[in-house]
């Protein structure tokens, strides 16, 4: 069985017992984490709990925030919080009065149908500064994209390089297949005063947790980022998730949050990220309207023009053969 089967099957039979962190077996002193899980009350959130209760190095918190008036069944656990904001106000909203709540130093966010694997705590511990005084930095880490039939691969295949920035490293395309960088809600770690000075955007409904990544890297000083290589992460994908609903229009007026002078990555994001939402919206016109408007708007790279004129023939082959039979 492996890690991440392991860890799957923990959370589906029994609450795991809480292992204390020793510092001497990383040598250094452990700063306190609270963990922030929004939730809609997803049948998941037991096994999301269940993960971070399991972890080598505990967190001091988990605070659990409901965006919902219904019950949310968690378990009898002194570490386990439970806060209300909503109904329906976004997750945004619930991030960041999970945020607000917190006691611990740092934040390790967690989405309600994710979960870590044991060492996910520790592993970031391992990789961030210890100055508290330091508080423009992030963490993240690789991690398990599971399928609904149970396959799984590791995101990203490449971590950011130091001559790149935040937006640069997410939205550019550097090959046909991948190419892009990944930075997923579940695997960020970072400082309780980072996201207070820089907060989650409340009005948001979608792009969310990139749409802060965005917003970081326009501070005055740079925003370090700290990538464990390790994948500690299950990301559940296939699930009708908020991203499979945004239109390609909205997608593509959220990209005026991107800096203006940096014509590459608006046309890459446009052309890679807005075109899915014409696709899943079925209109092979619309498709062809997304990637005119990249073309017209931003200055994408040959990969991302590839990759886009690939899915419209994808998607043009696919409507001709439903026609044929």
């Amino acid at each position: 069985m492996s890690e991440a089967e392991h860890c799957t099957a923990a959370a589906n039979t029994m609450l795991p017992v809480a292992r204390p962190f020793m510092a001497s077996q990383r040598g250094k002193e452990m700063r306190s984490v609270s963990v922030v899980i929004p939730t809609v009350g997803r049948p998941e959130l037991g096994r999301a709990i269940a993960s971070a209760l399991s972890q080598q190095a505990m967190p001091s918190e988990i605070l659990v925030v409901a965006d919902t008036l219904a019950p949310i069944d968690l378990p009898d656990h002194p570490l386990v919080k439970l806060l209300r904001v909503g109904p329906g106000a976004g997750g945004n909203v619930a991030r960041q009065a999970g945020i607000v709540a917190a006691k611990g130093e740092l934040i390790a966010l967690l989405d309600d149908d994710d979960e870590w694997l044991h060492d996910h705590l520790a592993n970031q511990h391992d990789i961030i500064p210890q100055d508290p005084a330091n508080v423009h930095w992030i963490a993240s880490s690789r991690l398990f994209a599971q399928d609904a039939k149970g396959d799984s691969e590791v995101w990203p295949q490449r971590l950011m390089s130091a001559s790149e920035t935040l937006p640069q490293y997410i939205f550019r395309k550097t090959s046909l297949v991948g190419g892009v960088g990944f930075i997923q809600a579940s695997t960020l770690l970072f400082p309780r005063q980072l996201a207070l000075e820089v907060p989650f955007d409340e009005a948001l409904k979608f792009h969310q947790d990139v749409s802060w990544l965005v917003d970081l890297s326009k501070l005055d000083d740079d925003i370090a980022v700290y990538q464990a290589p390790k994948p500690s992460v299950i990301y559940y994908i296939g699930s009708a998730t908020v991203s499979r609903k945004i239109t390609a229009s909205q997608s593509i007026s959220w990209a005026d949050r991107l800096d203006p002078a940096d014509r590459r990555t608006i046309g890459d994001f446009v052309v890679v990220h807005s075109i899915q939402g014409a696709k899943n919206s079925g209109s092979l016109i619309a498709m062809i309207r997304t990637l005119r408007t990249g073309l017209r708007i931003g200055r994408p790279g040959g990969w991302a023009i590839a990759y886009a004129a690939s899915l419209i023939l994808q998607t043009a082959v696919a409507k001709l053969l439903i026609r044929i039979r």
